[in-house]
Order: structure tokens, then C-alpha cells, then sequence
């Protein structure tokens, strides 16, 4: 059958368009036969918070890209919860990019590649057709053998496949301020504020340096998993604002959602995978850039070798992205989420401030680096001692 293309990247976001990179690097005779569909038209808007961990620039360094816009280092992150405060500094944790340049960029950067980019285009439809897929937009159709969904949280393309959702999503907020009076424009840290758990939101609030129209700025907001729903959600948001003498009417709130990684869940079929956070990311944290681009790596790969061998099954994808360190934290965050943000939220939240060793491992672990076994023995024996020492910690790397 004579398919529109080899390859339909539905989503135009980091992990579908790294992917169509990533696909180019490997077999670059795929490249002109890959059409890469976004909703919306780049440069789009993206609620986010923008961070990219070190391992995600690792992914994209492994597809050639080269990062060409604004961006901070992160040197470091605070976590606060309640008057106790941990700051640990490590420079090389990542950076921070605002997602509409960054978007953009990606989705250059696969054009160049070769790829047909054709954004403004919402899929409305999906069928199975012969071996391959048709994709139905509100602009047309088109057919291709490979399907990647990489359209995210609410993306269409699982819906209209059938794909089960394993657990409820969670909710965020995201807004952009002006530093205030008591922060540095200089800041390159990261901060956490667990204290939103004694409100009973399953996440934190957040302050990450950005940078806006060429300024300083902070990226504020709330994550909560979700698992119990909160209509409240806003309002404890705005509290915390307020605490940090940010005026909630003075700013505009952009809600999105993220879908968390379930170890076991469905991510592939026949001539189908889910790339991103169409599969899920991490629990915990509700990062998901770096994971993004880690399973459009994978799933290049897996695409490009079954275009050499003929079998477009997909039954290796699940496996494969399993083996790598990104599913590995991915399965020790869905393990441990419901401990992190459940009852014992508020034990768990000053155990972390207070305990140097673990703040170091969580560090590293953020970084994308694996845990050795020693560190982990430290992690379980510190929480079973039940010993919380008092007063300020800070940590350096």
C-alpha cells in the first residue's frame, strides 16, 4: 500500500520533535518521509516550569542539537518546609528555557532535518488502516506505516486509539513574575516549598529562575498528583503567593495537567508508540522535558530498525525504554510517590530538610545519575532511626 509518509510525529513539542531529529540521525533516508503535526502554531505558548534536567541535555546532545536560545544554568536547589530550610548547591543539575522558544527551536531544528513540519493542524480523527495509520486533521488527512504520539497529557491521538488511563492526572499552576525585593536577579537555584503538604496537596510550590524577554524572572507555581482531588488548588497557590508578598490578582494563572508514569501501562502497538508524556513522566517531581527526550531516543531507534527489518510490532519498545536509567528513576518515583505525598507526607518532607545525605542523593538523583547502594542504605537507615535533627541545614556539593 502507498502510505502519505513512513512516519507521522503527532505533537510538536520536545519529545516529537527530538524525535523526528533523533530518527534523521539514525536513518537520515526516513527524514524526508517523517510529517511532524502540532495543534498549534510555533511559536506557542506552553505552561511550564522549563526545567531540563542534565540528562536531558545529554538526550539532545545526543541528537545533535545544540541549545540556541535564552536559557540559565542551574546551580542548585532550596527546599523549605515550614520555618526548616536545605539549600544544596551543585552546578551542572540542568537548566531552565522558556517552552515557547525552545518549542520553536526544536521544531526548526527537525525541519532542517528534513522533516515536513505542518503546524496549526488538530487531529480529529484516527483509523487503522490496512497496516499503517490514517490520521484525520481539520485541515486533511494523511497515512503513514509509524504512528508517534508525542502530544502529551490531553493529547489526542491515545483517546482516539483506545489507550486505558492508569491513574488520574495532576494539576498545576504556572505564572511568571518579576523577582521581588528579597530575591537575587543573580539567583540560579532552584526552590522547593513541601510546606503546601500540611495544606494536603499531594506536590509543592515552586520558584525556578527564568529568564523573560531578556530579564530576570521566577517561575512560580503549584503541582499536586492529583490522587486526591483539590478544588482548592488555586486558592493554596495563592496563600503561598501572598507569603512571598506576590499580589495573586496582579498575575495570570495558566492551569495543564501531566500524566505520571505507571509501571506496566500500555505504550505501544503494532505500528503505534506513545513517546513522552503520552506514556508518562515522573510522579514526584512532574518533570517530564528530560524524560521526553530520553523515550524519543528510544523509540528512534526502535522505528528505525524496524523500517530495516520489516517488523513493525513494537513488542521490544516497552522493554527497551525500561532498561534505560530514566525508567529506572521513573519506577523508584512511582513507588515511592504515594509514601512522598500520602500520610506520611509531612514526616517524609522534614526528613528531607534535615538530612544532608539525602538531600545529596536527591540532587543526584534529579541530575539523572543512578543511586549506589550505599546511599541508598543511608537514605533507609536515616529514615528509620526516626533521628530529625533541629536548625538549618545547608549542603554543598
Amino acid at each position: 500500500m502507498g502510505w502519505d509518509f513512513d512516519v507521522i510525529v503527532v505533537g510538536g513539542g520536545p519529545a516529537g520533535s527530538s524525535f523526528a531529529l533523533q530518527l534523521a540521525r539514525l536513518d537520515p533516508s526516513l527524514a524526508a518521509r517523517t510529517l511532524l503535526l502540532e495543534k498549534y502554531t510555533h511559536p506557542r505558548e506552553k505552561p511550564c516550569a522549563g526545567a531540563i534536567s542534565a540528562f536531558g541535555m545529554e538526550a539532545l546532545g545526543s541528537a545533535g542539537y545544540v541549545l540556541d536560545v535564552p536559557f540559565l544554568p542551574l546551580e542548585g536547589f532550596r527546599i523549605r518546609f515550614g520555618a526548616q530550610v536545605c539549600e544544596h548547591q551543585r552546578p551542572g543539575l540542568g537548566v531552565v528555557i522558556r517552552r515557547d522558544a525552545f518549542d520553536h527551536s526544536l521544531w526548526r531544528a527537525a525541519g532542517a532535518a528534513g522533516a515536513t513540519l505542518r503546524d496549526g493542524q488538530e487531529v480529529v480523527g484516527l483509523t487503522r488502516e490496512g497496516r499503517g495509520w490514517r490520521v484525520q486533521t481539520r485541515q486533511g488527512a494523511y497515512s503513514a506505516r509509524v504512528l508517534v504520539a508525542a502530544d502529551g497529557a490531553g493529547g489526542r491521538v491515545r483517546k482516539l486509539a483506545g489507550f486505558q488511563e492508569p491513574r488520574k492526572r495532576g494539576r498545576l499552576y504556572v505564572l511568571e513574575t518579576e523577582p521581588t525585593a528579597q530575591e537575587s536577579p543573580e539567583s540560579r537555584t532552584m526552590e522547593f516549598d513541601l510546606g503546601v503538604i500540611s495544606e494536603g496537596i499531594e506536590g509543592y510550590y515552586w520558584d525556578f529562575p527564568v529568564i523573560m524577554d531578556g530579564r530576570p524572572a521566577v517561575s512560580r507555581g503549584i503541582y499536586h498528583l492529583n490522587s486526591v482531588p483539590r478544588r482548592d488548588l488555586k486558592q493554596v497557590l495563592c496563600r503561598f503567593l501572598e507569603r512571598r508578598d506576590i499580589d495573586p490578582g496582579a498575575v495570570r494563572f495558566k492551569p495543564f495537567s501531566e500524566r505520571g508514569y505507571v509501571h506496566g501501562a500500555e505504550i505501544s502497538r503494532p505500528g503505534l508508540l506513545l513517546v513522552g508524556e503520552a506514556a508518562g513522566i515522573d510522579p514526584i517531581t512532574g518533570e517530564g522535558i528530560a524524560h521526553a527526550l530520553v523515550y524519543a531516543q528510544v523509540a528512534a531507534g526502535v522505528v528505525a530498525e524496524a523500517f530495516q527489518s520489516g517488523h513493525f510490532h513494537f513488542e521490544q519498545y516497552a522493554p527497551l525504554v525500561r532498561s534505560t536509567l530514566m525508567a529506572r528513576h521513573l519506577r523508584q518515583s512511582a513507588a515511592l510517590v504515594s509514601r512522598v505525598y500520602g500520610g506520611q507526607g509531612a514526616r517524609w518532607a522534614s526528613f528531607l530538610v534535615q538530612h544532608e545525605k539525602v538531600v545529596a542523593a536527591c540532587a543526584r538523583w534529579y541530575e539523572g545519575r543512578p543511586l549506589g547502594a550505599r546511599q541508598w542504605l543511608d537514605i533507609a537507615g536515616a529514615w528509620l532511626s526516626g533521628s530529625v535533627a533541629p536548625g538549618r541545614a545547608l549542603v554543598r556539593a
